[in-house]
């Protein structure tokens, strides 16, 4: 490398210019198509990444909102529980599919890897999801009654 500086033959590499336009208000990028599809693509995955980001924050923002109202879900009320969870996650534009997949953080830990296993089965329609929510938190109810019951008659 340094017999080619010493020698002249070195060049620095040529960089594309920018064309403004004849009025200026329209940027044509690069005159270069290979950096055109390359910052095309590049602008494309940033404005993905500000969308993702977005229904992030909004997501987040729902459900601070959810356990600032309610605390975490605990397992009791779970229909009040969820028209309030909905409710806040419309009202924030968050999409279904993602209403599910925050749900989990929204209730205490005790009966959290019973909601993981339900997200992973109805991931998809929040209604379904809901039904099935309600279903299983009412068997768990029911078995709490009967051994609560059946400990009781016991004493």
């Amino acid at each position: 490398m340094a017999g080619a500086e010493g020698n002249g033959s070195w060049q620095e590499p040529s960089i594309p210019k920018v064309d403004l336009g004849a009025s200026g208000s329209k940027n044509r990028i690069l005159k270069d198509t290979g950096a055109e599809k390359i910052l095309e693509a590049f602008m494309l995955f940033l404005q993905q990444q500000q969308s993702i980001e977005r229904r992030e924050m909004l997501a987040t923002k729902s459900l601070h909102a959810i356990v600032e109202k309610l605390d975490q879900f605990d397992g009791q009320d779970i229909s009040k529980y969820l028209r309030m969870y909905k409710k806040e996650m419309k009202l924030n534009r968050v999409p279904k599919w993602e209403m599910i997949q925050t749900f989990k953080l929204a209730v205490v830990l005790e009966i959290r890897e019973l909601v993981k296993g339900l997200i992973e089965h109805f991931n998809d329609d929040w209604e379904v999801f809901s039904r099935a929510m309600k279903e299983e938190i009412f068997l768990e109810d029911s078995d709490r009654v009967i051994k609560r019951s059946f400990l009781e008659w016991m004493e």
